[in-house]
This record gives structure tokens, C-alpha cells and sequence, in this order.
């Protein structure tokens, strides 16, 4: 009995560290897609993408955010023009994507698969 709760615990602990980094791939994920997304004028808003791992009561969760003040504000303006590049709701759109979605989610079962 001692042998398999051993193995058990050494399972869960190699399935959720998967998790965890098949959660914050996906995440890095989304943070390129946003990025292409996000409005260029001189790069800093780009370059201010970020990507924070946390655990909580649930599991792992990452946070795709940009560090900048205007940001959020260059995020909502959608009658603001971009002539070099990008769009309003550019962490949001790729967020909502079906298919981007499926990436991230296969992106963690990879993830889980390969340490099964």
C-alpha cells in the first residue's frame, strides 16, 4: 500500500508540474498573438507585454498583462486610428479566438501527455 501512494503522489506532482508549464506556454502564446495585435507607434507598448505565473486553491494560472499605464486605455479606445500597425481589444481578440483557444488548450495537453 505504501509502494503505490508513493507512486501516486509522485504521479500527481509530475502531472501538475506539466500543467503548470503547459499552462504557462499557452500563455506565451497568447502573448504573441496579442503582440501583433498590440498598436505600434515606437515599440513600448509592444515590448511591455508581460506573462506571470500563479498558484492558487485551483491550480496553476497565468496572466497575460501589459505593464504600461496607457495600456488599458490604448486596449478600449476603438475609434482610435493605428497607421503603423495594430488595433483596440488587442489582448482581448486573441483571448476570445476559438482557434487560438484550441492552441492554448492543446498546448497543455501536450504537455500532460508527454509526462504520461
Amino acid at each position: 500500500m505504501t509502494e503505490l501512494r508513493l507512486n501516486m503522489d509522485r504521479a500527481r506532482a509530475a502531472v501538475t508540474a506539466a500543467t503548470e508549464r503547459g499552462v504557462n506556454q499557452a500563455a506565451h502564446l497568447l502573448q504573441s498573438y496579442a503582440v501583433m495585435k498590440t498598436p505600434i507607434d515606437e515599440g513600448t507598448l509592444r515590448g511591455s507585454s508581460n506573462v506571470t505565473l500563479m498558484q492558487g486553491a485551483a491550480g496553476a494560472t497565468a496572466v497575460v498583462y501589459y505593464s504600461l499605464i496607457y495600456a488599458a486605455r490604448q486596449h478600449e479606445e476603438t475609434t482610435w486610428r493605428h497607421p503603423r500597425g495594430g488595433q483596440a481589444k488587442y489582448l482581448e481578440e486573441p483571448a476570445t479566438d476559438a482557434t487560438v483557444q484550441r492552441e492554448m488548450l492543446q498546448t497543455i495537453a501536450n504537455q500532460i501527455k508527454g509526462t504520461l
